[in-house]
This record gives structure tokens, C-alpha cells and sequence, in this order.
């Protein structure tokens, strides 16, 4: 997936920290030789800690590819549809989008 917008094939991963700490999304930048540099500076570190169900897209058509958390919540004896984005931006980061419970 490219996350910075230089048509090369970036590397993203989510690892999962323990219960406690959630997950933390780490973003190799490709060098276009092989190599992979890592992602400088900070991007919002979802508390997600279904490591999982985290999927790429272009969510927004800027064309570059964004990460999506599809999950459920409950509230009482309801469940719901949760949606969590995080979208790349040509800074080499992610910023959050609000979540949206359906």
C-alpha cells in the first residue's frame, strides 16, 4: 500500500500490544531500492486491541491507501457496527477520522 502518495509500495503492520496497551500501526516507507525506511514523526495510535480486523482502502479517492477497523461493540443487549479511519496523508502518517457506530 502507498502511503505517501509516491506511487511505491509502503509497508504498514499492526502489532498488538497487550489488552492493556491496544495496538500500534508502524510504517515502513519504501526506499524504491529494496529498502524500507521507518515512518518519522507521530500518527494517532488506535487503542484497538483486535489487531486483526484492520483492512487497507482508499477511503477517501485521494488515491492513496487508508487503514479501516471494522468492529463491533455492545451496549446493553444492543451490538453495533463500528468503523474506525485512519487516513494516510502525503506526510507519511495517519491522521484519525471520528468513529461511526451504525
Amino acid at each position: 500500500m502507498d502511503v505517501n502518495g509516491n506511487p511505491l509500495t509502503d509497508f504498514v503492520y499492526v502489532e498488538y500490544l497487550g489488552a492493556s496497551a491496544g495496538t500500534r500501526i508502524r510504517t515502513l516507507l519504501s526506499n524504491g531500492d529494496g529498502t524500507f525506511s521507518p515512518r518519522q514523526g507521530s500518527g494517532s495510535e488506535p487503542k484497538r486491541v483486535d489487531a486483526k480486523r484492520w483492512r487497507p482502502m482508499d477511503a477517501n479517492a485521494d488515491g492513496l491507501s487508508d487503514l479501516v477497523h471494522i468492529g463491533y461493540f455492545h451496549s446493553g443487549t444492543v451490538t453495533c457496527l463500528e468503523i474506525e479511519l485512519l487516513i494516510s496523508t502525503a506526510r507519511s502518517s495517519v491522521a484519525p477520522e471520528p468513529s461511526v457506530a451504525a
